[in-house]
């Protein structure tokens, strides 16, 4: 094919170092890539003997898993099918969405992650070819894959969910975020060619999160009918109570061990953390502060995930008195991280810090991420504000109570801003109405309890999928400086002077305060063995009843 190089996944010619520069990937479950919502980041756990590369040595042969048998599930939150299949927010800790968005569950990915290494390799896409000059892609489809209900799956169904993204609806998602695709055109029914809107390197990251949907069912996935392709067909549904799903036999990677998976919600953390205690579920994430028990409890596995995204304060900067910047910087320096940490509103695992970059990201620096709690700093910076005597105009807090840290931290920053002169007022908020009005930029002065999500890997799809980096309506953030260093990111920038000139900015624009990356856990009792991928994504066909 004339004017292209052949780039097929077991022979990817993208090395490490143009990866994890250039194009990242996206987590499910509670890890979920949503723009609002909890996240998940760390270092990778290494690979289990079981998952270890094609061509190493085993010490001792892996015996076959157990067919059969059903994964039960609990959920911290409602399932919520309003915003499936191209948005996850509303991804609650334990869960929730986890039930209908894990990537490869319901829905197939174009290529997934390596489950050993940070590669891309096929899924749908068998093949693909990328122009030298990086502005097209010609890719082959494989022809043995199936819809739930029976319908072959071609190119017409790929260019049907690229023609959704073009629905406002789909704004704040992330594969419209990261949507690379200007034109498309099907060459046949298992041949596609894309032209990008720029040289973009986060394709391979929208083909992994871009679900495959079937166009005759598409309209009622709010109302409970899922159809996809993945390794799981979707059975039954009931937004308070849970959901079920059972093995797809014709799942083009193999037939999945299970036979089912259930999902069971459970109306508070506590009743969560009960049930995985007692066996009546297999395994959950859990609040911080009823994780704390299960930690050392030796008849769980604590498995540390990969994590995406982090837990921030974010601020409106168009409003007082918040408009100068000093007064925001002076709220970062009343933050004490280690204290939240340690009281268990933050994870155990979570990576303290003031930038939004997970330590192993081309674009995160030790020195500046560094968590500062200087009250004496924060009083000098107000006073340079022309506020000496402390801010008299108060300041109000949207606070999210249904997650127990957020009046928790609102609480303590109110203490410490007594000590210098700022007066904190709660706003407290459902979680419909706080993201109803955070999508309009509505909230008030600041608010915590709202995850910021990104891209793990790519510091470039960090900042195209955060809805607090990359959306101006949001935080109203105007600062030139800042907005060129952002733009310059979200453009393909990538020298460590370019992520330099962002961290920089970022720290003095303070419209954003990271209190902590967070770090998944997955607690998982004895009954179920459950294989994921390099960064810790479940591999949905290949988990097992023991």
């Amino acid at each position: 094919m004339t004017g292209f190089d052949l780039t097929n996944a077991r022979g990817n010619p993208i090395n490490r170092r143009r990866f994890v520069a250039g194009a990242g990937t996206g987590l499910a479950g509670a890890a979920a890539l949503g723009l609002v919502g909890c996240g998940d980041d760390d270092e990778a756990e290494a690979p289990s003997e079981s998952q270890s590369p094609q061509g190493s040595t085993q010490p001792t042969a892996t015996p076959e898993p157990k067919r059969g048998g059903t994964w039960k599930r609990g959920a911290g939150g409602n399932i919520s099918l309003a915003s499936l299949p191209f948005q996850e927010a509303g991804t609650l800790a334990g869960g929730g969405n986890a039930a209908a968005a894990g990537l490869g569950l319901v829905w197939g990915q174009l290529v997934r992650m390596s489950e050993t290494k940070l590669e891309w390799e096929p899924d749908h896409a068998k093949e693909w070819q990328i122009a030298p000059d990086g502005k097209s892609m010609k890719f082959t489809i494989r022809n043995d894959i199936s819809f739930h209900s029976g319908r072959k799956f071609t190119t017409k169904d790929i260019a049907f969910g690229l023609d959704q993204l073009k629905n406002d609806k789909w704004k704040s998602a992330a594969t419209a975020g990261l949507n690379p695709v200007a034109e498309y055109k099907i060459i046949d029914d298992y041949t596609m060619e894309w032209t990008f809107k720029r040289p973009n390197s986060t394709v391979f990251e929208f083909m992994s999160l871009f679900r495959m949907v079937d166009m005759d069912t598409f309209d009622q996935a709010a109302q409970g009918k899922l159809v996809g392709t993945g390794a799981f067909r979707w059975v039954s549904f009931d937004p308070v109570k849970g959901a079920s799903l059972e093995a797809y036999d014709k799942y083009h990677l193999g037939r999945p061990y299970l036979d089912k998976i259930e999902y069971t919600i459970f109306a508070d953390a506590a009743a969560l953390a009960i049930a995985l205690e007692t066996g009546v579920i297999d395994d959950s994430a859990l609040s911080a502060d009823e994780a704390v028990r299960f930690y050392d409890n030796k008849k769980f596995k604590v498995t540390k995930l990969a994590a995406v995204g982090m837990t921030p304060i974010t601020m409106r900067t168009d409003l007082e008195p918040l408009q100068d910047k000093r007064v925001r910087q002076a709220i970062g320096f009343l933050l004490d991280r280690e204290r939240y940490q340690q009281e268990n509103f933050v994870g155990r695992y979570d990576e303290l810090g003031r930038l939004p970059w997970p330590t192993y990201s081309p674009a995160y620096d030790k020195e500046l991420d560094k968590p500062i709690y200087d009250r004496a700093r924060a009083k000098d910076l107000l006073k340079q504000a022309g506020f000496p005597n402390g801010v008299p105009t108060p300041i109000k807090i949207n606070t999210l109570p249904i997650r127990a840290y957020s009046p928790a931290i609102a609480q303590l920053l109110q203490q410490e801003g007594k000590e210098v002169g700022l007066k904190f007022e709660f706003a407290p908020l459902e979680y419909a109405a706080m993201l109803d009005r955070f999508y309009q930029g509505k909230l008030d002065n600041l608010w915590i309890g709202f995850g910021d999500s990104g891209s793990q890997l790519s510091p470039m799809a960090h900042v195209r999928v955060s809805a607090t980096i990359g959306n101006d309506i949001i935080t109203h953030a105007s600062d030139p400086e800042w907005l060129a260093a952002r733009d310059a990111l979200s453009n393909g920038a990538s020298s460590p002077a370019d992520y330099k000139r962002f961290n920089n900015a970022y720290l003095d624009s303070a419209h954003q305060l990271p209190l902590a990356r967070g770090v998944g856990v997955n607690f998982e009792g004895p009954r179920v063995k459950i294989v994921r991928d390099f960064l810790g994504a479940p591999v949905f066909h290949k988990i097992s009843v023991v």
